[in-house]
């Protein structure tokens, strides 16, 4: 995947199996990074759609690696390795 592209939101979404709920938390509040910064997603504004907006692809990406190292995740799953 190329980073630097720029995406629809429904294509940024599903690149990285979100919902566009969950993909509009991000647009509105940003996201926080593993050392404990605010980031927000890069935009432009979408040529074919007016009114609509592209993101970046590298900052989706971050977003979804960071959210699910978040331990403050709700959706984040806490795996119990037991051994014998």
């Amino acid at each position: 995947m190329n980073r630097d592209a720029y995406v629809p939101r429904r294509v940024a979404a599903a690149a990285v199996g979100v919902t566009t709920t969950t993909f509009n938390h991000w647009q509105e509040r940003g996201w926080v990074t593993p050392d404990g910064q605010r980031r927000t997603l890069t935009t432009r504004p979408n040529k074919r759609r007016r009114g609509h907006l592209e993101y970046l692809l590298g900052d989706v990406l971050d977003a979804a690696r960071d959210t699910k190292l978040n331990p403050r995740n709700p959706g984040r799953q806490t795996r119990i390795l037991i051994t014998v």
